[in-house]
């Protein structure tokens, strides 16, 4: 994805799991407008769940609160599905179903095999790391959290979680949906501004470059918890011959900025990284030095003190097929590294 709009109304949204917060988020959906079809793995589920959405809108209409032919239209817009195969024509696909991190994982493992790349994933997940659930996709920028509150047809707001690898636009997509039509913004507006926005370079983008090698450029900033983040995906990351890691120094730390630093180095070391790098000042020094006392071999770290010998270095260790994250404060110049690597590997 690379801008960033609302979902047009007549976008079809398939949500995955019928129990009470998959039937909400159904039931909103249609309300608002959109198509919806209803999965669920239990035979039967998803039909009794459609049927007890339409009791529930006709009951609306009973008592006044929803305009009668409104109501049968949005129960009309639900179709209960048998095979999720059905949802090939879903623009947004919100998973409700049980919160356990392999089976979402690979309820979205087939979902990439049948939807388009440019639809969304949204978990409805209240506990997970949502990168962790997009960990191992072929997509996983289009991978973001859509938590609702329960039950979902009263409670008028929705929690937008990003992944580490989730695109700026999917996020930016599901909360202008979110917020304009709550304010009564006509979706044709949002779509024409939101048309107009691209995402910032070297925050959280994922560059599979042409001679093997994928970064992930997070070299705009930093932060204590964003690095170790960072390296949490990074740890649980598949598919790579080799995981390794360029961090600069984080800035503007204060009196706790050695042992902010000593904590990501541990972090680094917990990844499982096969080399790291550690830019700038005396906290990376202590961050280098962290990762060696936690674990990491002593040949595999390197302190530098400057962006451009970084860069020199991560040259000469990056291989075809390595998963390398970039990571710094923006003072620190990481994305000097992020250059050279996309030259190199081009």
């Amino acid at each position: 994805m690379t801008t960033a709009g609302a979902l047009p109304r007549d976008a079809t949204v398939a949500v995955i799991g019928s129990g009470a917060m998959g039937a909400g988020i159904a039931q909103i959906a249609a309300q608002a407008g959109h198509p919806v079809r209803l999965f669920d793995t239990r035979m039967g589920t998803a039909e009794k769940a459609r049927t007890t959405i339409a009791q529930t809108l006709q009951g609306l209409a009973a008592k006044g609160k929803l305009d009668s032919a409104d109501a049968a239209a949005s129960a009309s817009r639900i179709v209960a599905v048998h095979a999720l195969g059905d949802c090939v024509s879903a623009q947004l696909v919100v998973e409700a179903i049980v919160e356990d991190l392999a089976e979402k994982r690979a309820l979205l493992r087939e979902l990439e095999k049948i939807v388009p790349p440019q639809t969304i994933l949204a978990s409805n997940t209240s506990s997970l790391s949502v990168t962790a659930i997009a960990a191992g996709l072929r997509h996983p920028g289009r991978v973001a959290g859509m938590h609702f509150f329960n039950p979902v047809p009263l409670m008028k707001l929705v929690e937008i979680i990003a992944g580490l690898a989730t695109d700026v636009a999917t996020t930016d997509t599901l909360a202008a949906t979110a917020v304009a039509v709550s304010m009564g913004v006509a979706l044709e507006d949002i779509v024409a501004v939101a048309a107009t926005l691209h995402p910032a370079a070297h925050r959280g983008e994922l560059l599979r470059l042409p001679g093997g090698v994928t970064l992930v450029d997070d070299s705009y900033n930093s932060s204590p918890a964003a690095l170790t983040r960072a390296l949490e995906t990074i740890g649980v990351a598949t598919g790579s011959a080799r995981k390794a890691a360029v961090l600069g120094e984080m800035l503007e730390l204060g009196a706790h900025s050695q042992g902010l630093h000593e904590a990501c180095g541990r972090a680094a070391a917990a990844a499982g990284l096969n080399w790291l790098i550690t830019v700038g000042g005396a906290p990376a020094k202590a961050m280098a030095d962290a990762a060696v006392a936690a674990g990491l071999p002593a040949a595999a770290v390197r302190h530098l003190g400057t962006s451009g010998e970084a860069a020199a270095t991560a040259l000469k260790l990056t291989r075809p097929g390595d998963l390398v994250l970039v990571k710094g404060s923006r003072g620190i110049g990481t994305d000097l590294v992020v250059d050279r690597l996309r030259v190199e590997f081009a």
